[in-house]
């Protein structure tokens, strides 16, 4: 099959894609710039307002004449290995 010269170059331009992303992604890049965009997200965002629903900020009695918020506050905490692998 005999190709022209400007589909020769449309593939070579085409395969050249896929080889960049493979090496961005061996050399540990893509994961550098998954984390960095996820923290301009929530750098961006700020912090998730917890207080949409209606009455959230009402306390509920629980036992020995405690109260609660009715809509406890939601934290994440990122645990990595080395974390949890700690005595304590």
């Amino acid at each position: 099959m005999k190709l022209s010269k400007e589909s020769k170059y449309t593939f070579i331009a085409l395969l050249i894609i896929p080889l960049i992303w493979i090496s961005l992604n061996h050399s540990g890049y893509l994961d550098y710039l998954k984390v960095k965009s996820v923290d301009l997200r929530k750098q961006y965002r700020g912090e998730i307002p917890q207080n949409f629903e209606k009455n959230a900020l009402d306390r509920v009695q629980v036992e020995d004449n405690k109260t609660v918020p009715r809509i406890p506050k939601l934290i994440y905490v990122n645990f990595d290995s080395a974390t949890l692998a700690m005595d304590g």
